[in-house]
């Protein structure tokens, strides 16, 4: 009886190259007997989205038929900030590059799969001061603008001072309202503090 290769493969969603690349070290070194660790990843950043990386590597499998089609199922997938590591263990039966490729490529899918879709969004941090006869204005923008504010990150002294994370897609709408009110001379301060983040804002179907 011929023993085939075992195909194990791992996603996760991540922010930066560099969580990334933190995962990919902690799937190898868990299979760390494994005959290949390949990977793939697609990190998207900025404000309009314009800071793509998507690197991959075959790890010692023929060139193009394990990091290529990894990325592969990333891209048909239709997302992005995602990382998948896939580990090969030969069992002896040669598969070729189709096979190999078609094997990388269903093992990412099925990754990709088994953690789930969801659909991120980038929010950027605001730190506003205000007065308090501006802050009715300000709760008003926010619900239009739906804009969640935690009662815990609102600090209430002489002035009312609050951090709040915006929606991309928000955010130039919103920083406008913020300066017709400076512009009017309303008694408001704000700063974007360039700490961006994404989170997720709905499940996707499969």
């Amino acid at each position: 009886m011929i023993r085939r290769s075992r195909f194990i493969g791992s996603a996760k969603r991540v922010q930066t190259s560099q969580e990334a690349r933190a995962f990919i070290a902690e799937r190898s070194s868990l299979h760390s007997k494994a005959n290949h660790n390949c990977w793939g990843y697609k990190v998207t950043q900025g404000a309009q989205n314009n800071t793509v990386e998507v690197f991959s590597s075959d790890d010692g499998e023929p060139s193009g038929t394990a990091g290529k089609p990894i990325i592969g199922a990333i891209e048909k997938a239709k997302i992005t900030n995602t990382t998948i590591v896939v580990s090969r263990y030969f069992g002896g039966h040669k598969l070729g590059i189709r096979g190999l490729i078609d094997a990388y490529s269903q093992a990412a899918h099925l990754a990709i799969e088994s953690s789930g879709h969801y659909a991120y969004c980038l929010f950027e941090e605001i730190d506003i001061t205000c007065g308090y006869s501006e802050w009715p204005r300000l709760q008003y923008e926010f619900e239009k603008h739906n804009i969640a504010v935690k009662q815990s990150a609102i600090c209430f002294t002489d002035k009312v001072s609050l951090k709040i994370m915006v929606a991309s897609d928000s955010l130039v709408g919103f920083v406008n309202v913020l300066k017709t009110y400076q512009a009017n001379h309303l008694e408001i301060e704000y700063r974007l503090t360039h700490n961006n983040l994404y989170r997720p804002i709905k499940k996707l179907a499969k």
